[in-house]
């Protein structure tokens, strides 16, 4: 999907009497003739409306600043982010501006592997899919999906620990054994977890109680 080039301008025009049209039309110019983008009626509030058609006339503009600060980003950091899948894509401003630059080029932002994912866990949807793989965990892992690819973890049941974060970029290397590799390791991670923090030993404490050392795989 392509968009017409900019740069994109707010046209005020008048009628005979000087007056103010009430719609406010969006215009480039393709091949030196004047094009309507669209038109933003300004008929229930004046100065909100103007607003609004100054928003989409700077579209195009923004829209590449924002493709620029990706492609930059890329060069020197590769496509993973720092973000807390907890909390969703507002926590992390370079996945808020690959959701923005997706949303302004109709691209599904989790096109490529989102699919096998999907099919690995018997969803059609990402909300569905989320579920799932809660549901039929045994430790009731999470999964989290962004632009570079999906990451996976666990919540322990009876603890206030969690297992390790899995990271799976999109790519040659992501498949459904990655898939699986990665399930098996959090459900064994979040078993141990658990029997830390819960299996009663001889003595009647556990192994959390007593200050043994966090398991590891």
């Amino acid at each position: 999907m392509t968009h017409t080039p900019g740069p994109w301008e707010v046209v005020n025009e008048y009628d005979d009497n000087r007056q103010h049209y009430s719609d406010l039309p969006i215009r480039t110019l393709s091949k030196d003739k004047p094009v309507d983008i669209a038109k933003v009626s300004r008929d229930e509030d004046v100065k909100a409306g103007e607003a609004n058609a100054k928003l989409i006339a700077a579209a195009p503009l923004m829209l590449e600043a924002l493709q620029g600060v990706i492609e930059q980003y890329s060069l020197e950091f590769g496509n993973k982010c720092d973000c807390d899948p907890s909390v969703g894509v507002e926590s992390c401003l370079i996945c808020l501006v690959r959701k923005a630059v997706c949303t302004a080029t109709g691209v599904d932002e989790h096109a490529g592997g989102k699919e096998m994912v999907l099919k690995y866990f018997s969803a059609e949807t990402v909300e569905q899919c989320e579920k799932n793989v809660y549901k039929y965990t045994d430790c009731g892992a999470w999964i989290k999906f962004h632009p570079w690819g999906i990451t996976l973890g666990s919540i322990v049941e009876g603890s206030d620990e969690g297992t390790n974060t899995i990271e799976l970029e999109y790519g040659s290397a992501f498949n459904s054994v990655a898939i699986h590799t990665a399930i098996s390791q959090i459900e064994k991670e979040a078993d141990l977890i658990w029997k830390w923090a819960n299996k009663v030993r001889a003595d009647g404490k556990t192994d959390a109680e007593n200050g043994l050392d966090w398991p590891l795989l």
